[in-house]
Formats: C-alpha cells, structure tokens, sequence
C-alpha cells in the first residue's frame, strides 16, 4: 500500500536558525547570508525516522560553513546533534518510506547546489515564497 500527497504547498527548504516569534532582524540575515555567500550546499546522506502517524525521508545536508549560522535553541547540536537536512517524504506509510530511504541508499545520490536562497521565516508564517524583503 503506499499514498499519494498533493503536491507541496512550499518548495524544499531546509531550517538553519529559529524559531523566531518575531521577525528577524535584517542584520543578522544579512550577517548569515555574507557567510554562506559562496557555500556550495553537499545534499545526499539518507536518513530516516518516525514519529507517531508520520514516517519520514530525508537528505543530510552540510557545507563549510553552514554550522556558523546554524541557531536551533530547541534542537541544540549537544542533544540533538548538527542534523540540517531536507525531508524528502512525510507520511503515514512506513513500507513506503522504507522503499524510498532503501533505494536513495543503493543509488548513493549526491547533490551539490550552488543555487540557493536564505529567507527569514516567522513561527506560523504560511508561505516561503513570496516573503516582503526576502531578496537582498
């Protein structure tokens, strides 16, 4: 048995800092934005978890400097370990996510991207996208 998602309302993205209840100030976007100005992004290794009614996929990520702007205060490294990444699949079908973590694994993709944007997201902020001032 495996399930279809509509299609994502919001493009991959990968959360490096936050949460934020307020918007961010603009200096320290911009600080975090010099810093990863020529980082070319390595997404590959596979991980894979449940929590309880949703299983997930996901793609590490690292660059060289994407530890220095790297703030998660609810996911400190020390407990949690540095694990940015992008979830690949997010639902209720554990076979399923099986399959897809077992072939990303025997295929050993890597990606490296050099195309990339840091936007400022805000705690229940619906949309990545179209963020006023997200361009600098």
């Amino acid at each position: 048995m495996s399930y279809w998602r509509d299609a994502p309302t919001q493009p991959f993205h990968m959360t490096v800092r936050g949460p934020y209840e307020q918007p961010i100030c603009r200096s320290t976007l911009k600080s975090c934005q010099d810093v990863m100005a020529y980082d070319v992004l390595e997404i590959g290794q596979v991980g894979r978890f449940s929590n309880p009614g949703e299983e997930t996929v996901l793609s590490r990520i690292d660059s060289p400097n994407l530890r220095k702007i790297w703030w998660k205060p609810d996911f400190s490294i020390e407990k949690f370990g540095f694990n940015p990444h992008i979830s690949l699949y997010r639902g209720p079908d554990a076979h399923f996510a099986d399959r897809i973590a077992a072939f990303l694994e025997q295929e050993e993709i890597t990606l490296l991207c050099a195309e990339y944007r840091l936007v400022p997201h805000v705690t229940k902020q619906t949309c990545f996208v179209s963020f006023k001032g997200s361009h600098y």
